[in-house]
């Protein structure tokens, strides 16, 4: 279900509680924080939860719209800062969408979103339905058009398809280390890649798709 009283975005207190929820679903992973431990965290009581969420399942789904809604600015300002009067280049566009999840100093914001984006397709609700509706359909139809400027050679339906491609690549790559550590397996390097390396990696096959 969905949020049953949207909170009050404004009151100080839904911000310190949606501020100190993200902290610990990045590090820990919301099903490993408990509403003793979030509340704490955020300097206010239990019942500050039920007041503004209902439970601590709609505050997971304030969490969610939250960060959605900040990744989604950050992908439209990218967006717009190519268009005026130049013309628009593959990889730009590529990295614009890349970034808010491998970005310098957005690597959390982007590991917990992509967990949040891979939860919601095993088990939506009506709240985070409302969400992708909201604000990542729009953004979707946005890159959509965008690559069809630079890729002209490509159906509507081909563009669709790899746009969720590179979604659900992007996600399944993201909500984790534990891929960053496989490669250092496979390529005998002892030590984590570094997030450059594989922002710059991804990029450039996330390029090769639209080609």
């Amino acid at each position: 279900m969905g949020l049953q009283r949207p909170p009050d975005q404004n009151s100080e207190t839904v911000e310190r509680m949606i501020k100190a929820a993200e902290e610990l679903f990045s590090e820990r992973g919301h099903e490993n924080v408990s509403l003793r431990q979030l509340t704490s965290h955020a300097g206010v009581n239990v019942a500050a939860v039920n007041y503004h969420f209902g439970s601590k399942e709609l505050l997971v789904e304030a969490v969610f719209e939250n960060l959605v809604q900040r990744v989604c600015e950050q992908r439209e300002l990218a967006l717009e800062k190519l268009q005026p009067g130049e013309s628009l280049m593959l990889e730009e566009i590529v990295r614009s969408f890349v970034d808010p999840y491998l970005g310098d100093g957005n690597e959390k914001q982007g590991a917990l979103l992509a967990r949040f984006l891979m939860r919601n397709r095993l088990y939506p609700t009506d709240g985070t339905r409302r969400v992708v509706s909201e604000y990542l359909d729009p953004m979707a139809k946005k890159y959509i058009a965008a690559f069809a400027q630079v890729c002209p050679n490509l159906s509507r339906q081909q563009l669709v398809w790899r746009y969720l491609f590179m979604t659900n690549t992007l996600a399944a790559s993201s909500a984790g280390d534990n891929l960053s550590r496989r490669i250092g397996a496979l390529s005998a390097n002892s030590g984590n890649v570094e997030l450059r390396e594989r922002r710059e990696a991804m990029i450039e096959f996330l390029v090769s798709a639209f080609r």
